[in-house]
């Protein structure tokens, strides 16, 4: 073929006078009689580069895989290349080869709330086409992991404290299901929120079952549920006591009492204070049905502030209203109260204490003379009963002498009881008149085992005067 167009070439070449016509054809002829004697054969066609896929688009996408559809515009790829970029567009990488006349892939094993970009290609021997256009979506969210380890942690007769694990750190809450006396019933309780571990389930009834468990919820759905707990709410607890009142019966004791307002108490809680600071602190455990109790080894012209509530196993109930005593005055008296010696005689005035009943288990009686002490009265030591001091004598050398007496009680730890005669002190006068005997309130104390001033009761003291004839 090329050489007839060579031919044809030729013959143009030589123009239109008759030589150059007779030579054109004769050098046609020859050309024709060597085509005509060759078989022609046609070249190879050469491939082309496959169009590019279109329309690439994330038809589904889930909280762990995207699903790819796309258009394939080519009849001659051998494959399509799938690259794949996260949460950008500018570092794609291959993420698979796949087969020739595909036209979706699902891209699975992902995470979840992420975000993934996707652009695709045709390619075969002779190249590759360009690029699809780009696509991306994010991932959804994974439901949360479901809360375990679900306990009841206490119980009233009237609430339910629960707590759990929170296994979690997607939840947007948590949902807390309740029934009563079955675990086929269940109702929402209550919708709490995320990172929390406890709740409490209050106004519930006294003596009833109930039972609970809780889920994990987000965007993308619900966990599975926590193991089921379950508990009976206690019996409920008494009534306070009402009506208590308190009066004091000695120097030592007071009496209380109060109206039983409950049939279920085990027994009452009794609290005693020092001051109206209300520092309470129980000091006694009573039955139950007691009405009356007497307080006994108090401190003589003190201040006491009681209250009372009753008790059963399920708790303890509100308190009494608060009642406030203050115990009577202790009475040291000087027997006789009038002592008359003569000149060159003696007498003797004692010093009794009666009806005692006090923590202490010492005590000591000093006189002295004007403002110097003259002589001391060693201490007597008693456990209980009678008891009886040393004599002393003393000598009023001056008329209107005055002569000081000073009590020392010494404070134990156990109450000491009894009557009798502390001191016995023996005067012997040297000149006419009288002579006052006092007992000074502000050297009457009581002391504690290591010497401490307590200071905090004071006495009724009869004075006695001595005449001197």
């Amino acid at each position: 073929m090329n050489m007839f167009y060579l031919a044809l070439k030729k013959i143009t070449s030589l123009g239109e006078s008759p030589y150059g016509k007779a030579k054109s054809v004769i050098f046609l002829f020859m050309v024709l009689q060597i085509t005509s004697g060759c078989k022609t054969q046609p070249p190879e066609p050469q491939e082309t580069i496959p169009l590019p896929p279109s329309n690439l688009i994330i038809s589904t996408v889930g909280q762990d895989f995207v699903l790819l559809f796309w258009n394939d515009n080519s009849d001659n790829e051998d494959g399509f290349i799938i690259e794949r970029s996260i949460s950008d567009t500018l570092n794609f990488s291959t993420l698979v080869d796949i087969n020739s006349n595909t036209i979706n892939f699902i891209d699975s094993g992902l995470e979840p709330n992420t975000s993934y970009f996707y652009r695709i290609k045709a390619y075969n021997s002779a190249g590759s086409s360009t690029y699809s256009n780009v696509v991306n979506s994010t991932t959804l969210e994974a439901p949360p992991t479901a809360p375990s380890d679900l306990i009841i942690s206490t119980v009233s007769q009237d609430s339910v404290s629960l707590s759990w694990t929170d296994n979690s750190d997607n939840e947007d809450g948590f949902i807390i299901e309740r029934s009563i006396s079955d675990t086929l019933n269940f109702s929402t309780l209550g919708d709490i929120n995320s990172n929390t571990i406890n709740f409490i389930d209050s106004g519930l009834e006294p003596n009833t079952s109930y039972f609970y468990r809780i889920k994990a919820y987000n965007s993308a759905g619900s966990s599975t549920y926590s193991n089921v707990v379950n508990s009976t709410t206690l019996e409920a607890a008494p009534n306070f006591p009402l009506n208590l009142t308190v009066s004091a019966i000695e120097n030592h004791k007071v009496s209380l009492s109060w109206t039983d307002n409950s049939d279920n108490e085990d027994g009452f809680y009794l609290e005693r204070s020092f001051s109206d600071t209300m520092d309470f602190q129980g000091i006694y455990t009573l039955f139950a049905n007691d009405t009356t109790f007497t307080d006994s080894n108090l401190v003589p012209n003190s201040y006491y502030y009681y209250r009372i509530r009753a008790f059963n196993t399920v708790g303890v109930s509100p308190y009494s209203n608060i009642v406030n005593a203050t115990t009577t005055i202790l009475t040291i008296a000087l027997i006789p109260d009038t002592l008359i010696i003569g000149l060159a005689q003696q007498g003797s005035l004692s010093l009794r204490i009666e009806n005692l009943e006090l923590p202490i288990f010492g005590i000591s009686l000093r006189i002295g003379y004007i403002s110097s002490m003259l002589s001391f009265v060693d201490s007597t030591g008693f456990d209980s009963g009678d008891f009886f001091g040393s004599n002393v004598l003393a000598f009023v050398e001056e008329d209107n002498s005055v002569i000081y007496l000073s009590l020392v009680l010494t404070q134990g730890e156990e109450a000491v009881s009894g009557s009798g005669t502390i001191g016995n002190i023996t005067f012997k006068g040297y000149d006419l008149g009288s002579s006052e005997v006092m007992i000074i309130p502000s050297d009457l104390h009581f002391y504690d085992p290591y010497g401490s001033n307590i200071d905090f009761i004071y006495l009724e003291i009869e004075n006695a005067t001595i005449y001197v004839e």
